[in-house]
């Protein structure tokens, strides 16, 4: 992600884990802390779902979310995207187990929500 005035690499968002036979794919994103709250991610997460849908033909994206990161989480929601359960301890990082959030986003779902 990369600012359109500046030039200044702000973050990355795309898509990976894809499973081409059950048509999903895991949707991912970073961003620096000082581009929060500036509606980057809502701007680049808007094309990347639709390259999805549209382009590849998957049916659902799936996000998981570190439990905590209450942000990232009405991020997903705004876009559309519902919690659907808790993976405990399913992410080893900095040293220790977290629990995550999964959250998807199906084609029908994301047809309704961004008319």
């Amino acid at each position: 992600m990369v600012d359109k005035k500046s030039g200044v690499v702000q973050g990355s968002c795309g898509y990976h884990n894809v499973k081409a036979e059950h048509r999903r794919a895991e949707i991912g994103y970073e961003l620096g802390r000082q581009y929060w709250g500036q509606g980057a991610i809502q701007e680049v997460m808007k094309a990347v779902i639709n390259h999805c849908f549209e382009e590849r033909g998957f049916n659902r994206i799936e996000a998981f979310v570190t439990v905590g990161n209450y942000r990232s989480l009405n991020t997903l929601k705004r876009l559309g995207f519902r919690p659907e359960g808790l993976l405990r301890e399913y992410e080893f990082t900095q040293g220790s187990f977290h629990d995550q959030v999964v959250c998807a986003l199906l084609r029908r779902d994301w047809k309704y929500f961004s008319e």
